[in-house]
């Protein structure tokens, strides 16, 4: 179990350094900035709010590439997991 959570926390802090480095653009660097003040700040813990802005990327980047999977008909022992391989993108137009 723990090796999961490590895991997950370096792929979800790659996310992070990719999406804020790499996949902003300019006119996009006001969101971004505004939703990691938004994530970092001292009342997300409390409110819970952070999180939820986490889990709306989890949903985004994980689940939704699994659904599609699913609902392209491939067996499930199929679909890569998220940290076995870089992206689903070259996977998942395989089969759309």
């Amino acid at each position: 179990m723990t090796a999961v959570v490590h895991c997950w926390k370096y792929e979800t802090l790659f996310a992070g350094w990719f999406h804020y480095h790499k996949a902003a653009s300019c006119s996009k660097i006001g969101l971004v900035s505004r939703c990691r003040i938004y994530v970092e700040s001292p009342f997300s813990g409390a409110t819970r709010t952070g999180v939820s802005l986490l889990g709306g990327a989890s949903q985004v980047h994980v689940s939704l590439p699994i659904n599609q999977f699913l609902n392209a008909g491939v067996d499930p022992k199929e679909i890569p997991l998220p940290h076995e391989s870089g992206s689903f993108g070259s996977t998942l137009s395989q089969f759309c």
